[in-house]
């Protein structure tokens, strides 16, 4: 005997209802399916409102469009600049044309077609049409010639005249320059070693909290927020730090070590509020801070502080403005100290 809490009629009655719902369900993915349409050769631009100046093109060779919404592979964006362009490449795409913004995803690689030949890559890249930058919070990588750069989140700024010239890089960033680009940084007479080892191969390593700025029109870095530098045996701490490139040779030209400034290599090292260091002059500035501590450099026992201390690497003289403290063991000061005298 059928063991069914329902009688006959009852169940001719849920059985017309199941087929009307899945009739129903059958109708709505039918009207969804309906709803995606397929497009080829996918070509959208966006035109300054203020200016109309072009902005951006965005094309696909296939995309399947959802209302407002395409979905693409393969697509190809550039990002228009008055100075430099950026030719987007990524696997898969993401285009509203409600608020003209998009998401490039998978294997994202931009372009930009400056002297140094920058190339990003990372793993997703976004359009924010209100702000008009592109933006990621995903890991990045910048590479120029002689110098790659690594984060976490970055943000592509075209500027007020839609120049592409700055890239920051918001934190966890480190930073590597090439050695060829960084020989005539000699770092040695700051901390006064006597014997400077050839320094032509030797990279420069920075690294900081974030963010790190690339200003890609003047060829200048800038790091934030607890700042390392590392060449060879000498390490400078300090809270923020400015490296400027000659823009045609991609040669660093100068440092600005800026707040909490030590140097130290092994038991030599100096100290001060800024660290400025000229390739073309070979002379190091450390200043002291205002009314504050005083600029400082030890070689051992032996230290000498004064407002401004300078270092000279082709005689590897020191040289201090105002009164300078100097300090030394009984059996006189480190022969490595050449004192020039006051420079006022």
């Amino acid at each position: 005997m059928e063991n069914n809490p329902f009688p006959i009629p009852t169940r001719i009655i849920l059985l017309a209802v199941c087929l009307l719902t899945l009739g129903t369900a059958a109708a709505q993915m039918a009207q969804q399916g309906a709803d995606l349409k397929e497009v080829q050769g996918l070509h959208l631009q966006r035109f300054d409102p203020k200016t109309g100046r072009r902005m951006w093109d965005f094309k696909a060779a296939r995309a399947l469009a959802d209302g407002d919404v395409y979905r693409g592979r393969n697509p190809q964006v550039i990002v228009y600049g008055s100075e430099y362009n950026m030719h987007v490449d990524a696997g898969g795409a993401v285009f509203r044309r409600k608020d003209n913004s998009f998401d490039l995803l998978d294997e994202v690689i931009v372009k930009i077609d400056d002297p140094s030949k920058t190339v990003i890559r990372t793993d997703s890249l976004s359009w924010d049409a209100e702000r008009q930058i592109l933006f990621t919070e995903d890991l990045v990588s910048i590479q120029r010639e002689g110098l790659i750069a690594t984060g976490i989140g970055m943000e592509l700024r075209p500027g007020e005249d839609k120049r592409v010239d700055i890239a920051t890089l918001k934190q966890n960033v480190k930073m590597k320059i090439d050695g060829s680009t960084t020989r005539d940084i000699v770092l040695s007479p700051v901390t006064g070693r006597d014997d400077p080892p050839a320094e032509d191969s030797q990279p420069m390593h920075i690294s900081s909290a974030g963010p790190l700025t690339i200003d890609l029109v003047v060829s200048k870095a800038t790091l934030h927020d607890s700042v390392e530098v590392k060449r060879g045996g000498v390490v400078i701490t300090c809270d923020s730090v400015e490296v400027e490139f000659d823009s045609e040779t991609r040669a660093v030209v100068s440092i600005l070590c800026d707040g909490n400034v030590k140097a130290v290599d092994g038991l030599n090292g100096a100290s001060g509020s800024v660290l400025s260091w000229d390739v073309h002059t070979g002379l190091c500035e450390i200043t002291g801070e205002p009314g504050g501590e005083r600029a400082k450099t030890w070689r051992g026992e032996s230290t000498v502080s004064a407002d401004v201390i300078w270092f000279y690497e082709p005689d590897r003289k020191i040289l201090w403005s105002g009164r300078a403290h100097i300090q030394s063991p009984v059996e006189g000061i480190d022969p490595v100290l050449h004192f020039g005298g006051d420079r006022q």
